[in-house]
């Protein structure tokens, strides 16, 4: 393997369930979804350079990954953040953030990276500890 294998250019299409309506029905899409960029999984920031979390990041993350064959975006953030006269729901909102974090390990990045911060902090600890 080359390390430029690990490009990913094109979108990957893929059916997922999302619920629909009320009564926790769902139905299968499909959906063509692109690699989620580093800059939008730590310390993402808006066109201002400010940094976003929470709803707008997950908007941000949504409207990024999920594009029509052409690889153009099919929602904006507005839609998904309810400032648009078109709105996606909530429950929508959410099924389609954890398929993204599902496709893009964020899961295992996260807990990964947490036990790595942890390990470092208890090894201080115990250093600490011991030289008193």
């Amino acid at each position: 393997m080359n390390l430029a294998d690990v490009l990913v250019s094109d979108a990957q299409q893929k059916t997922i369930e999302l619920p629909i309506g009320e009564g926790g029905s769902s139905a299968s899409v499909d959906v063509y979804l692109r690699k989620l960029p580093f800059s939008l999984v730590f310390d993402a920031k808006d066109e201002k350079g400010k940094a976003i979390g929470g709803n707008e990041l997950i908007a941000k993350r949504v409207a990024h990954c999920y594009v029509d064959k052409e690889g153009s975006p099919i929602f904006t953030e507005a839609q998904l953040l309810g400032n648009d006269v078109k709105v996606v729901p909530a429950d929508v909102v959410i099924a389609l953030h954890e398929v993204i974090v599902e496709e893009n390990n964020l899961g295992k990045i996260y807990g990964d990276l947490l036990m790595k911060m942890n390990s470092g902090v208890n090894s201080l600890s115990t250093e600490s500890a011991e030289k008193q």
